[in-house]
C-alpha cells in the first residue's frame, strides 16, 4: 500500500546536516505513513555513503553522478514519489514535529485547496533573527510581489500537479517557477499561521543577495514574468525590478548588528 506522504529532499554535500534531519523525520508525528526520497546531487563529501548505510525502511535514496541542480533533482524525485501528498523539505533546514501532520489534516478537511504552506522562522547558528509570514490565502498580487508562500514549507496533492516542473536552468527562482505553474493551473494555496519550519540562513547571506547575484536575479524575473497573464506580467517585472534595485542599494550599505 502506498504511503500518504512523500517527503522530497534534494541534497548536495549534506553529510553534516542530513543525520539531524533524518532523525527529526523519524520522530515526526505520523511518520509511520511517510516515505522519504533523498536525491544526492553529485556530493563530494560522505553524503552518499551515509545514505547507503542508513537503515530506515522508509528512506529511498538516489544518486546523481553529475550535478544537475536542486530543481532538476526535485523533478526526478517527484516522478518517483508514491504518496497521496508531496511535501518539500530542504536538507539543511528543520521543522516542527507537527508540521506534516497539521498539513495533512488541513488538506483532508479542506478539499478545495490543493497546496498548503506554513510560516517560517529565519535562524542563524541557533538564533532566530527573522520571520516569514505569508498571507493565509495568497491572491494574485501576493504572487506578483513574491510574498505568497515559503517554498520549502509547501505540501501539495500529487494528483493535482499536472505538468508543473522546476526550471532546470535557474540559480534562483526555480522553486517559485514550479509553484507559479501550480497556481496558474488553478491550484488553490493556503498557509497555516504557525511557524512550523525553520529556514537556516545567515542574515548577511540574505541581506546581501541582491548585490552579489543581481544578474542571476534579473534572469530569474525575465523567466518568471511570462508565467503571469499579460497585464500582470508588466506589473510583476516593474515592481520586482524596483525591489531588486532597492535591494542592491540597501545591501551595499548593510552591516551586521555587531558592526553598526
Amino acid at each position: 500500500m502506498n504511503p500518504r506522504l512523500s517527503i522530497v529532499i534534494p541534497v548536495h554535500n549534506g553529510a553534516k546536516t542530513l543525520p539531524q534531519l533524518l532523525e527529526e523525520l523519524e520522530s515526526a508525528r505520523g511518520s509511520e505513513d511517510f516515505e522519504i526520497l533523498v536525491g544526492d546531487d553529485a556530493s563530494e563529501d560522505q553524503t552518499w555513503g551515509f545514505l547507503q548505510s542508513h537503515t530506515d525502511q522508509r528512506l529511498r535514496s538516489f544518486h546523481f553522478p553529475k550535478n544537475i541542480g536542486a530543481g532538476a533533482v526535485r523533478n526526478e524525485l517527484i516522478q518517483k514519489a508514491k504518496g497521496e501528498f508531496i511535501a518539500l523539505q530542504d536538507a539543511d533546514d528543520s521543522f516542527s514535529k507537527d508540521r506534516f501532520a497539521k498539513q495533512i489534516q488541513f488538506l483532508d478537511s479542506h478539499p478545495q485547496f490543493g497546496a498548503v504552506g506554513t510560516w517560517a522562522k529565519l535562524e542563524e547558528e541557533g538564533e532566530e533573527w527573522g520571520k516569514l509570514r505569508p498571507p493565509e490565502h495568497p491572491r494574485w498580487i501576493d504572487w506578483v510581489l513574491k510574498r505568497s508562500v515559503v517554498h520549502a514549507t509547501v505540501m501539495f496533492r500529487r494528483d493535482q500537479m499536472g505538468s508543473a516542473k522546476y526550471h532546470g536552468q535557474l540559480r534562483f527562482g526555480e522553486d517559485y517557477y514550479f509553484l507559479l505553474q501550480l497556481f496558474h493551473q488553478g491550484i488553490r494555496f493556503s498557509n497555516l499561521s504557525e511557524e512550523l519550519y525553520t529556514y537556516k540562513i545567515s542574515e548577511r547571506e540574505l541581506r546581501t543577495r541582491g548585490r552579489r547575484f543581481w544578474k542571476e536575479l534579473v534572469k530569474m524575473d525575465l523567466v518568471l514574468a511570462p508565467l503571469f497573464p499579460w497585464g500582470q506580467r508588466w506589473i510583476y517585472f516593474g515592481v520586482n525590478s524596483c525591489k531588486l534595485l532597492y535591494s542592491v542599494l540597501r545591501s551595499s550599505l548593510w552591516r551586521p548588528k555587531t558592526e553598526r
